[in-house]
């Protein structure tokens, strides 16, 4: 009993502290962007929205992003999420 709790504490202890903050990702994504890493910053704020998918910053720059890669219809789609958030506050 006592390896089985000190196995789940361990666990959760590791899980906390690689977990980054929304901030953090977004500072991520925006640094692939200035290095021109497109794809790296979709993955990023495809992260930060499942964390939050109602994260306005995140939605739209990954909108932009997705604009700059020439996803257009990925675009419009995170735009107008961008929007429906925006509308809901």
């Amino acid at each position: 009993m006592k390896t089985a709790t000190l196995l789940i504490l361990t666990f959760f202890w590791i899980s906390a502290s690689y977990s980054q903050s929304i901030e953090e990702i977004i500072d991520s994504a925006n640094a692939k962007i200035e290095g021109q890493d497109f794809k790296g910053a979709i993955a990023d704020l495809s992260r930060a929205i499942e964390i939050d998918e109602k994260n306005v910053e995140a939605l739209h720059l990954r909108a932009n992003t997705k604009s700059i890669v020439g996803d257009n219809s990925g675009a419009i789609e995170c735009y107008t999420l961008t929007e429906q958030c925006q509308n809901k506050s």
